[in-house]
């Protein structure tokens, strides 16, 4: 039965009966895993021991006179020590003995959690006096009322007569007190109200709580540490848009000293065909009045030539016009002669 698996919510198990924190996350007490006396029942002690389990507890400790539980502690892994304190044992014996111990577990970061068959004053007294013990609290009277608001209960003559007892424990931060603490009268009652145990529902609200609160905390680091990053980004886009600026700089100047070269180039070949041309001109000059004198030979040459063959044609007509007058004129003689008068 002990070891048959657990299923849905009872996989996390049960917050033990009267389960209150002493000093947060470090030492807590509650009744006996599985309740005391004739009430006591190993399921739920299984439950119990699982929930302690899964709450990160590493060890418990037993006031009871019996070694009863420590058998169902080794059984489910988890580490366990009895000191026994029953109502005829000697307080600072007891006290000498557990306070070391209880200090030196909680210094190497252990969860302890202390019992007895109930919380009684008996526990009370204990936890009081471990508080003043320690040094936490300075004072006994201080110590009862903590440990009664912690536990929201009045302490009994017996739990006090134990916190009066731990200033006398060796190794005690606090020094003893010689006045009695068993008259000290009523104290008011405690404004705090039991807690009951939380639910599945409950427990994840105050989960998620916790890490609200934590991420909160961590928020001005992650604040600052998106400012440093942000800046670093901006930083490293202003370099590079410094590169990309001084790269197109220097492309811009080599398009515009390659427009200048080929300027100069067009320049240069206009300036070599001017000077071609020139000298095509020179040359051209030089050889115009050579041509010019021959041409104008050339043309007085057809002159002449045309004047002479005018000329030629003229006398030649002449020469037989009148040689045809003449022959007229002989015949119109020669006719008028042979006429009768």
């Amino acid at each position: 039965m002990l070891n048959s698996p657990m299923r849905g919510k009872w996989a996390a198990g049960i917050i033990p009966r009267n389960f209150a924190w002493v000093i947060k996350g470090k030492l807590a007490v509650a009744e006996r895993p599985g309740g005391h006396g004739g009430n006591h029942r190993p399921v739920r002690r299984m439950e119990e021991i699982i929930w302690l389990k899964q709450e990160g507890f590493n060890r418990i400790v037993s006031l009871l006179p019996s070694p009863h539980n420590l058998h169902a502690y080794s059984e489910h892994e988890l580490a366990s020590v009895h000191v026994p304190f029953g109502p005829h044992a000697d307080p600072i014996n007891v006290l000498g003995e557990l306070y070391p111990k209880l200090k030196e577990w909680m210094g190497r970061g252990e969860k302890l959690l202390i019992h007895q068959e109930e919380v009684s004053d008996r526990v009370m007294g204990v936890i009081g006096g471990y508080l003043l013990w320690t040094g936490m609290l300075p004072n006994v009277m201080q110590a009862i009322n903590v440990v009664e608001q912690l536990l929201a209960r009045q302490m009994g003559s017996p739990g006090r007569e134990l916190v009066a007892m731990a200033a006398r424990v060796e190794g005690s931060a606090v020094e003893p007190v010689d006045a009695p603490v068993v008259d000290l009268g009523p104290l008011p009652p405690p404004t705090r109200r039991v807690r009951r145990p939380l639910s599945l529902r409950e427990k994840a609200k105050a989960r998620s709580a916790t890490v609200k609160k934590a991420a909160a905390k961590k928020r001005p680091a992650k604040t600052a540490a998106k400012i440093a990053a942000k800046k670093a980004l901006a930083k490293k886009n202003a370099a590079k848009q410094a590169r990309a600026k001084k790269a197109a700089g220097r492309i811009a100047a080599k398009k515009e000293a390659a427009k200048k070269e080929a300027a100069n180039k067009k320049a240069a070949a206009k300036k070599l065909a001017a000077k071609k041309t020139a000298a095509r001109k020179k040359k051209a000059a030089k050889k115009a009045p050579a041509k010019k004198t021959s041409a104008k030979k050339a043309t007085a040459t057809k002159k002449s030539a045309a004047k002479k063959g005018t000329a030629g044609k003229k006398g030649t007509a002449g020469k037989k016009a009148t040689a045809g007058k003449k022959a007229t004129a002989k015949k119109a003689v020669k006719k008028a002669a042979k006429k009768p008068k």
